[in-house]
């Protein structure tokens, strides 16, 4: 280390004395002494007097204002050499929990080392607690305690002052904790049940020595039975592979896992707590990662990047996905997003003074001018995180505003907005985001589902649009219109196979009337159509298109002429294409047996009947 001085000359003659004022010293005072050599120095406190000359100089009296040399030329240093400390021997050896970690260093500094300081932290805190450092000669040694060696880890550093109080400290550095048996325990247990709504990204916080899922779920669980639990890995090519057939647990990795029974709470098994120096590394691929927090304590978000300093885009799922801006927890899982392939950085430094560079400001909702939500719902899955939004910097195409669709599970709804047009990874995105348009939009997007069940759909947040703009839905397949302001419900029967295409449309009368000639949605006469599917089991759709605002009364009888059903009843509907989904249901709710049926439709002006 380089020797620091601070040299200040004071030329303030007096008959042969040169004088120095206490101001020019700060507040520190000379003791006096006697000097026999040229060249020679006095010390008092982090100052020396050294003489410049080539002759003796008598050291002179002290007083709390002046000092008085006898000399002609005077020099002040002060000592602002840190003390140099070597670091300590890496500790690459995982220390048993529970015992003091001994920590020892060698410190030298040009003056005399005043005093050293070992401090520590569990993983878990966020300040450092400092212990005096035992001196022998250059050697210092001190401990932490083993109630601070536990399942969070644990970092330190030493710190060392000199009798001139220059101060320097070592990096920080951790000690891997070794947890035997159960190693770490849940704090909660997980989430239950057989829908698709009891699915949950977990991961586990260690290096656990025995990785497979075999080993980490089975004593918790029981062995593998699809019928009690399922757990599933998301492959780099975005597809599912299921147990056995999975990778290994290992730490910053997650997975799906669905438990039927409540009361399951899951270990780690034995293994050593991750490092804590420095931010944590998990690769991800092109598309959709599931992640997991490598630390048995939260971490906050503001600590989560991305290493190719791309927008960090993180979901949750809690029966159904959620945009996460909140701390990543122990043993849970995330879905994480990225465009190509980089790491995520979890930085476990909960001090403020971490590793990982200033996280891209999240977008906010908020600042939008208006949000339309598309909700979906089929049996007991859901999906509730579409959304069509207009900012003032966002573009018509794509932007940070835009969201990628999460991955699905199970049995699933999904609502997204297609966008092949935008050439990036994803095609599927459950947030576009737009320009507010001066007179109107349209939002192209697709419902699809695995579930033999119509899909209800429920569109939330108009109140939010002007009340200029006029809010549609379009099903272009039946030619059907549907005011939202209106109804803000809607129904349709979809497969797997076939998403089922609508559109979004907003904007002033004029482009609500353009937008539907373009698309042909009036009827120039009263028509019935046959259903579909026929036969069917269970959904079918009923059609029928109005010339003109009327009201209808649709119902469905049996060969006897029963009446098994009244779909409406002297409802009103606008001029255009309409459509009704039965259930196959009567009146009671109950399934109606296999046979034919025949469905009505009658208006002020027309009837049909269709079988």
């Amino acid at each position: 280390m380089k020797k620091l001085l601070l040299t200040i000359f004071i030329l303030l003659f007096v008959g042969d004395q040169i004088l120095f004022n206490a101001e020019c010293l700060g507040q520190t005072q000379l003791r006096s002494a006697t000097l026999s050599t040229a060249g020679g120095t006095t010390r008092s406190d982090s100052y020396k007097l050294i003489s410049l000359v080539g002759q003796a100089v008598e050291a002179g009296s002290s007083s709390s204002t002046n000092y008085k040399m006898s000399g002609s030329l005077l020099a002040i240093t002060r000592d602002l050499e840190v003390p140099n400390i070597v670091p300590p021997a890496p500790i690459t050896v995982p220390q048993a929990a529970g015992q003091d970690i001994a920590i020892s260093t060698t410190i030298t500094d040009n003056v005399n080392v005043d005093e050293a300081i070992l401090y520590y932290r569990s993983g878990d805190q966020t300040a450092f607690t400092g212990v005096t450092m035992t001196k022998d000669g250059d050697s210092f040694s001190g401990s932490i305690p083993g109630a601070n060696v536990g399942e969070t880890g644990v970092a330190y550093y030493v710190s060392a002052t000199d009798v001139n109080t220059n101060v320097s400290q070592t990096d920080v550095y951790s000690v891997r904790v070794i947890l035997t048996g159960t190693g770490i325990v849940s704090a909660s247990a997980q989430d239950a049940g057989s829908a698709q709504t009891a699915y949950r990204m977990v991961s586990i916080p260690l290096d656990a020595t025995n990785k497979s899922p075999e080993d980490v779920l089975v004593d918790n669980l029981g062995s593998y039975d699809k019928t009690k639990w399922r757990f599933y890995e998301l492959r780099a090519d975005q597809s599912y592979a299921e147990y056995p057939n999975t990778a290994n647990m290992s730490a910053g990795k997650g997975f799906w896992l669905i438990v039927k029974s409540t009361g399951k709470i899951i270990d780690t098994g034995p293994g050593n707590t991750n490092m804590l120096d420095d931010p944590f590394e998990v690769s991800l691929v092109a598309g959709w990662n599931i992640v997991g927090n490598p630390f048995n304590f939260d971490v906050p978000i503001a600590n989560v990047a991305m290493q190719n300093d791309s927008s960090l885009d993180i979901r949750a799922y809690t029966g159904s996905w959620s945009i996460y801006n909140g701390s990543l927890r122990p043993f849970e899982g995330y879905a994480v997003y990225s465009e190509a392939a980089t790491k995520l950085l979890i930085d476990p430094d909960l001090s403020g003074s971490g590793k990982i560079p200033a996280v891209k400001k999240p977008v906010s909702m908020e600042e939008n001018a208006w949000t339309i939500a598309i909700d979906a719902s089929c049996q007991e899955a859901v999906d509730k995180d579409t959304r069509a939004i207009t900012f003032s910097s966002a573009s018509a195409g794509y932007d940070r505003f835009d969201r990628p669709e999460p991955p699905l599970i199970g049995e699933y709804v999904s609502v997204y907005f297609p966008h092949t047009d935008w050439n990036k990874m994803s095609t599927k995105y459950c947030v576009d985001a737009r320009p507010q348009p001066i007179e109107g939009d349209i939002w192209e997007f697709e419902v699809i589902t695995n579930i033999r069940e119509k899909v209800q759909l429920c569109f939330k947040g108009l109140e939010s649009v002007s009340r200029e703009n006029e809010v549609w839905l379009v099903d272009e397949m039946l030619k059907v219109t549907q005011n939202l302001r209106e109804q803000n419900s809607y129904a349709v029967s979809v497969n797997q196979d076939h998403p089922r295409k609508l559109l979004l449309v907003v904007g002033k009368s004029g482009f609500i009337k353009d937008s539907f000639n373009a698309y042909d949605l009036i009827p120039v006469s009263y028509m019935l159509y046959q259903n579909y599917p026929n036969p069917f089991n269970p959904l079918t759709t009923i059609r029928f298109g109005l010339p003109s605002d009327d009201q209808v009364t649709l119902k469905v009888y049996n060969l006897l002429g029963q009446e098994v059903v009244t779909l409406l009843n002297d409802a009103d509907r606008p001029a255009g294409y309409h459509s009704i989904i039965w259930d196959g249901k009567n009146r009671l709710g109950a399934t109606v047996s296999s046979g034919m049926y025949i469905y009505s439709l009658k208006t002020n002006t027309f009837s049909d009947v269709k079988k």
